[in-house]
């Protein structure tokens, strides 16, 4: 069977395969094949498997006013993230509780983020949790941004509206469809067809959970950086007008460089688009440079880009929409709000 993604090695919880149309999943070995029964088994495989969905879990049934969150997440950059879980099919009243969530968290300081995780059940040392986890320090501030993530059997009608009306408001919230199939779970971004969905094909080895007397890291989630990947960020990465670059333009932008007759690559064809993304976030996360996050271009696009020359595989994101991509972080600490000033060296 042809692989779709590259595998990161989870032991004994199972293997875990990230595909290039945003499919995650995680196929159980033998001893660990079971039915998820119970909300608190979802939620099991998300606390052993974080990087399902790309973060580090910090806590788990975190008590608000207006009821518990199920998780509690940070992703590499220090957003925060809600995940809240369903057992069966989405309601609308869902949106009223996360929304309910999102009013409480937003107002939490970064020590409060931090004394929830040392809470009970996980009792994790955050600073030393996250460092462990994503390769650099806990950013000094964290929670300056939010996502709500929901993950259910699948996503009704009017809350799928509803999610998508909130996101063009500037929410940031993702949903996900879980599935069980011939012993493995794994989750499909809502919108996807559930079709031509294969089993990984991946080795493991042992990985150990922490105690509850130590921080709770799970398996380390580094994606090895590939020395096309490294060459093409090196050339292009002091080169962007933009001070906000969409991961979408980047990638375009390599499978362009790629195929060039100036790129001196070994690879006869570029990686996937989720094979890239994987690597470049392992890239961008020991970076100082840059810093990856979920935010609207706003006017950090308004300037011209020469390297959008050629791309035509490539249409610019609305300024207002929500998007992935990559800050400039010289940006973020001086306060900037417009494009910046670099050279316009059109492309090589």
């Amino acid at each position: 069977m042809e692989k779709t993604g590259s595998a990161h090695e989870l032991g004994e919880n199972g293997n875990f395969e990230a595909r290039g149309d945003g499919r995650r999943r995680l196929t159980m070995t033998s001893r660990h094949r079971r039915l998820i029964r119970l909300e608190r088994d979802l939620e099991d495989v998300l606390v052993a498997n974080p990087e399902l969905l790309d973060v580090l879990i910090i806590g788990r049934q975190v008590r608000t006013p207006n009821g518990a969150i199920d998780l509690l997440a940070i992703d590499a950059t220090g957003i925060v993230h809600i995940i809240e879980l369903k057992l069966g099919d989405t309601t609308p009243k869902i949106i009223a509780q996360v929304l309910d969530y999102h009013h409480w968290l937003k107002v939490q300081s970064r020590d409060e983020i931090i004394r929830v995780a040392a809470r009970a059940p996980l009792y994790m040392d955050l600073p030393a949790a996250f460092e462990k986890y994503f390769g650099h320090p806990l950013p000094a501030p964290i929670n300056h941004a939010r996502v709500i993530t929901m993950v259910a059997a699948s996503i009704d009608a009017r809350t799928g509206r509803n999610i998508q009306t909130l996101n063009e408001e500037r929410f940031s919230i993702r949903a996900f469809r879980y599935f069980e199939q011939r012993g493995s779970v794994g989750l499909i971004p809502h919108g996807h067809p559930e079709q031509d969905i294969q089993i990984s094909e991946v080795e493991t080895r042992p990985v150990v959970l922490p105690e509850r007397s130590t921080p709770a890291v799970a398996a380390v989630y580094r994606a090895r950086v590939d020395a096309d990947i490294q060459l093409f960020w090196q050339i292009f990465a002091e080169r962007f007008t933009w001070t906000f670059v969409p991961f979408s333009f980047v990638y375009a932008l390599y499978e362009h460089w790629h195929y060039s007759e100036s790129a001196p690559v070994k690879r006869l064809r570029p990686f996937s688009i989720g094979q890239f993304g994987r690597q470049m976030s392992a890239l961008i996360a020991e970076s100082h440079q840059w810093t990856r996050l979920r935010r609207a271009p706003e006017q950090l696009m308004d300037c011209y880009e020469p390297m959008t020359a050629g791309l035509t595989n490539w249409t610019r994101p609305d300024a207002e929409k929500v998007v992935v991509g990559y800050l400039r972080n010289s940006i973020q600490e001086h306060g900037h709000s417009g494009c910046c000033k670099g050279d316009l060296r059109a492309f090589a």
